[in-house]
């Protein structure tokens, strides 16, 4: 996602620090892999339904006003 989210900044998406910022933490919570094999390890447990919901709505309104110029 991160990658995209550049490649797209370079199409002329307006940047959106607390996206970026979003994007980052889900970033670290897939690369760790730990929500796919938690290991027993005891965690503070984070409420990513906001920052997914606030990034991918985001993402959508401002690609659609790209994709849908007029």
């Amino acid at each position: 996602m991160r990658g995209w989210y550049s490649l797209a900044l370079g199409y002329g998406l307006p940047a959106n620090s607390e996206v970026a910022e979003g994007i980052e933490i889900l970033h670290e919570i897939h690369a760790s892999h730990f929500t796919r094999y938690p290991a027993g390890q005891k965690l503070v447990a984070v409420d990513l339904s906001s920052i997914t919901n606030d990034v991918v709505d985001w993402l959508i309104a401002e690609v659609s006003l790209l994709v849908h110029r007029r």
